[in-house]
């Protein structure tokens, strides 16, 4: 699966990970592609999947990722003229695979803005490049300049030990252009507009130890130290509506749902996304990924059974997700605590709204005639 730089109306985002297809078998995977898959999205599915999950809630980002989007074709194309009539700013995320020459490049990057695409990124680190020469993103980036997009991305993933960094890339693919971290992202800080209306920039994460990274050591990630003393919460957890090729609905995009049967919240074959989403809204362990966070879950699995496994660092909130969701063990010791942990989810949920009052209270105030503006 491809990195995703966060540009446009996050919070109201749809994902759409079209295959588990790629063309190449990168060592840090999270959704696990490979060459080896063959499942894929037709674009009927994604414009029928859109039209049911925008009469239900916002969608103004429509994310086509994979494994690789581009090896659907036609019907990636079409999904994209389709659902970008409807509004939505439409963004593809791709290894630039196809940018063999300039020629290859040009076609594919105007094939893509014909159709009305917005917004494109392009993956690129130290596991993408074995397999993928760091030209062929040079060249697709290059392609992108000066066509209208809303944003060209480069998606970089960075570790202690790259050698594709941040440095490298702007000194070798992208001159001048600003790099803009998760964090500041995820606050909307964002470069400004280039003279062309276009926003470039390279998005800049770290790895994260899932997926086919499980087996990545401490040396390949930068640890966060919150991760092991706070119950961080997942915000994301039923607010991005991620459906996978196998027509699946799941509650975030950061995992693979793929025989995880707390992200995995049933099929738009049997039924409407609406439906899944309020069953999934009584699931006593969703809920307390939303308000607790995962690492709450992990504390009540391994107090029950000592032997469910836990890190000694973690460099953020989805490797201990996936510890807790991936892990039988753990599942089975929370299935015996689920009146405690409904009973503590209450409680978060109340505190909260609590909160949300209080916040909305003080916004409600009336202020001084002299308070500033």
């Amino acid at each position: 699966m491809t990195s995703s730089g966060m540009i446009s109306h996050e919070k109201e985002m749809l994902t759409f990970s079209v295959t588990d297809q790629c063309n190449v078998r990168c060592a840090h995977c999270l959704a696990l592609c490979s060459p080896k898959q063959t499942t894929m999205l037709t674009a009927d599915e994604m414009y029928e999947s859109y039209l049911s999950i925008a009469a239900t809630r916002p969608v103004r980002t429509v994310v086509f990722t994979g494994g690789e989007p581009t090896l659907l074709g036609e019907e990636l194309l079409e999904a994209i003229a389709r659902i970008s009539l409807e509004g939505p700013v439409t963004r593809v995320v791709t290894n630039a695979s196809w940018a063999t020459d300039d020629g290859a490049a040009n076609a594919m990057v105007q094939r893509l803005r014909s159709v009305g695409l917005d917004e494109i990124n392009f993956s690129i680190d130290d596991y993408h490049a074995p397999w993928i020469p760091p030209e062929n993103v040079r060249r697709a980036y290059e392609a992108s300049r000066g066509q209208g997009f809303e944003a060209v991305v480069i998606a970089l993933a960075e570790g202690p030990r790259s050698t594709i960094t941040k440095e490298w890339v702007q000194r070798e693919i992208a001159p001048g252009v600003q790099f803009v971290d998760q964090q500041s992202s995820r606050a909307g800080a964002h470069p400004p507009r280039s003279a062309d209306g276009t926003l470039y920039e390279i998005a800049h994460h770290g790895y994260s130890r899932v997926g086919r990274a499980r087996g990545f050591g401490e040396e390949d990630i930068v640890p966060d130290e919150g991760m092991l003393t706070q119950y961080c919460c997942c915000a994301e957890i039923l607010s991005q509506p991620v459906v996978d090729a196998r027509l699946d609905a799941g509650i975030c995009c950061g995992l693979s749902m793929r025989n995880n049967r707390v992200l995995r919240i049933g099929s738009l074959r049997e039924s409407t996304y609406d439906e899944l989403v309020d069953s999934a809204q009584h699931d006593v362990l969703i809920r307390a990924l939303r308000f607790l966070g995962p690492k709450y879950l992990l504390d009540v699995a391994r107090s029950i059974d000592p032997q469910v496994r836990g890190r000694s660092s973690y460099a953020g909130i989805c490797e201990v997700c996936e510890d807790v969701t991936a892990s039988r063990r753990a599942l089975a010791a929370l299935d015996t605590a689920k009146a405690r942990i409904a009973l503590d989810v209450a409680l978060a949920e109340r505190t909260q709204r609590g909160d949300d009052h209080r916040d909305s209270g003080r916004d409600a105030e009336p202020r001084p005639a002299h308070a500033g503006t």
